[in-house]
């Protein structure tokens, strides 16, 4: 940690007032990149000069030349309407950037001078150091100095989907950004403990920086439908040149008067011109449109309602797209057998059996969480994981004491990976509740909890559960291990020395499961000849657990690939693992533009969807890029051609169909 501050420049303390001034003048505002917009003229000639529209202008010009006032008028008010409507809207689509510009922090406080200000944030530089509270808003790139169970949600950067801990520990230079855990990224939102950062990068020299920049040069290639317009207008022109000379040529050939000859091929040719296909066109989309807007896609771009029919693959998002979002308990392990945790009910409202009865009450007590008031009423806040493990007891019935009253706890500190409390009112001793890693829990228990009684834990019995442990992670899940101890009396100062000869109760595997109707919606893409590619921010094992279930990986695509392993590859040898491959992840902003363009070059119709800053440039890059509504950021929703309501996978299906 002292090496970089002192590459840096930077001490504890924090800059001088004349050292942060001298630093600004020389890196700039701490803000993003200006969205570079074209001007009105550009936009207009941009319209007006395509192929259709000339095509249609070239019509008119003719109608007044063979004196067909009407036809001209007409003509001239369909492009007029034309041209106004695509201005409006070309005019207001490139939004993203200025989306992207509101997710700055407005203030940060920073150590000036060995005094903690609250300064603007786009005044912060590199060097500055920072104080972070739950809560707050991360102003900038930084690297952690010190943390108190820090964690951070970067959903939105990363596509983790879970709140990232946070420590002052080192990791490798070939560390991905989500396994970056000594850092912290600007638009990223604290969410527990609290620490003291050192910021490393300002500006577009962030993540959020590089994003914005990456937005800026994406280019958007014409849908489709735009493409098959162009080439019926290149079409057109080239019929009615033909008949015209054709019709001069007869006219010349038979000795007929020349004017009468031009005033008949023109006429000719203003007959060939479809003059109400752009109307029609409008009709048809604006149809689909309400059709669409039914089964919870809006559109904001009426030609993505054809390219999202025309699709060949689907690029999508896993969290909150194909999974709920919120992790949930599905499996848990006792001391000698595995239970699912649909069938951990009691009985006819009756007590769990004992291991069970103490897995629920390890759950429902060994937590931070809090109540609050919310829109349905009295809501459990708190990290998502200890809220799904309090769903987990009231599921499975487990009986806790209301007058159990909290005596004293151990916090969980990314150190000692593990949380303790104790507590009276619930048995006739106090009890010590510890859940946490399970290399670590193990290693704390002399006990197990079989049945009624603790018995002794043998070392062939611990290999066992560590080997228990191991299998559940490789199914994807993220597995806490559970352990508790009755107190003779509450230690004077309860501390780590406290927290040894405990009895272990079992395992819990967690995970963010997948949504009703998202495997059926992915069989029926199969069958109808559409791929579908998984691209993540979050760990392999969890990736491939899900897109198992789903029968994303499946014999012709078997393979998942991370990140790193895509960077390393020439683009010739990723072309064709890419051919193999439907599931990517730990992936970067960059990762996923190189995915879905690779895609196009092979010829491919491509629909991305997203919701997080992290998917703004493939989804603009995209054929067709899909928003998600309620969990999705602005950046994304600006970036993209359909915004869904429900943000569900299963929608984007059926308005495709």
């Amino acid at each position: 940690m002292d090496d970089v501050l002192v590459r840096l420049r930077a001490t504890r303390d924090g800059l001088t007032e004349e050292d942060a001034s001298a630093r600004l003048d020389a890196v700039g505002p701490n803000s993003l990149p200006e969205a570079k917009r074209a001007g009105p003229l550009p936009l207009l000639a941009h319209l007006v000069f395509s192929p259709f529209v000339v095509i249609l202008l070239g019509a008119a010009v003719l109608s007044i030349f063979v004196q067909n006032y009407l036809s001209a008028f007409v003509i001239a008010l369909a492009v007029a309407v034309n041209v106004v409507i695509g201005f409006m809207q070309e005019f207001k689509a490139e939004r993203a950037l200025n989306a992207l510009k509101s997710l700055n922090v407005p203030k940060a406080l920073a150590m000036r001078g060995g005094v903690p200000r609250s300064i603007p944030s786009s005044e912060l530089v590199p060097g500055d150091i920072v104080l972070l509270e739950s809560g707050d808003a991360v102003p900038a790139d930084a690297r952690i100095v010190e943390a108190h169970g820090l964690e951070a949600e970067e959903a939105h950067i990363t596509g983790e989907s879970v709140p990232v801990p946070k420590s002052s520990e080192p990791v490798g230079a070939e560390a991905s950004i989500g396994d970056c855990h000594c850092l912290v990224y600007l638009g990223t939102l604290v969410v527990g403990g609290h620490g003291t950062v050192v910021v490393t990068a300002t500006g577009a020299n962030t993540e959020m920086g590089k994003i914005a920049t990456t937005l800026q040069s994406v280019r958007t290639d014409p849908s489709p439908l735009m493409q098959e317009v162009r080439s019926f207008s290149k079409l057109i022109a080239t019929v009615a040149a033909v008949a015209v000379l054709a019709i001069l040529a007869v006219g010349y050939a038979r000795g007929l008067p020349f004017r009468d000859v031009l005033l008949f091929a023109m006429g000719e040719a203003v007959s060939i011109v479809p003059e109400g296909l752009p109307a029609a066109v409008s009709i048809v989309l604006a149809v689909s449109v309400q059709r669409m807007a039914r089964r919870h896609a809006v559109v904001r771009r009426l030609s993505a309602v054809e390219t999202l029919g025309a699709a060949t693959v689907i690029c999508t998002d896993k969290t909150g797209t194909l999974t709920e979002n919120r992790m949930r308990v599905s499996r848990a392990y006792l001391p000698g057998r595995r239970v699912d945790v649909d069938l951990m009910r009691a009985p006819d409202g009756g007590v769990a059996e004992a291991p069970l009865a103490m897995l629920g009450r390890i759950s429902s007590l060994c937590n931070d969480l809090r109540e609050e008031f919310g829109d349905d009423g009295l809501e459990v806040k708190g990290d998502p994981t200890e809220v799904a493990l309090f769903l987990f007891a009231s599921q499975i019935g487990t009986p806790v004491a209301e007058r159990a009253r909290r005596l004293a706890e151990i916090p969980f500190s990314h150190d000692r990976k593990y949380m303790a409390t104790v507590y009276e009112g619930v048995g006739e001793a106090p009890q010590l509740y510890v859940k946490g890693a399970p290399e670590v829990i193990l290693e704390r228990c002399t006990m197990s909890l079989e049945g009624e009684y603790a018995v002794p834990l043998e070392p062939e019995h611990r290999a066992f559960y560590e080997e228990r442990s191991a299998e559940m992670s490789g199914q994807g899940l993220r597995v806490l291990a559970f352990a508790y101890k009755e107190l003779d009396r509450l230690p004077a100062d309860l501390g780590d020395e406290a927290v040894h000869d405990l009895a272990f109760v079992g395992f819990v595997g967690l995970m963010d499961p997948p949504r009703p109707g998202v495997a059926e919606s992915v069989r029926r893409c199969h069958e109808a000849g559409i791929r579908v590619v998984m691209l993540t921010g979050d760990h392999r094992l969890t990736a491939e657990a899900i897109a198992r279930r789903l029968s994303i990986l499946d014999r012709a695509h078997p393979q998942v690939l991370t990140g790193d392993q895509v960077d390393r590859l020439e683009e010739i040898a990723f072309a064709k693992e890419l051919a193999r491959t439907n599931v990517f992840a730990r992936v970067s902003p960059h990762t996923k533009l190189r995915v879905v363009e690779s895609l196009k070059a092979q010829g491919n119709v491509v629909a991305v969807t997203g919701d997080g800053v992290n998917d703004s440039p493939a989804l603009k890059r995209a054929d067709v890029g899909v928003a998600m509504g309620v969990s999705g950021t602005d950046v994304a929703r600006e970036a993209s051609e359909i915004v869904l309501t429900d943000d569900n996978f299963t929608s984007i299906v059926a308005a495709a169909e």
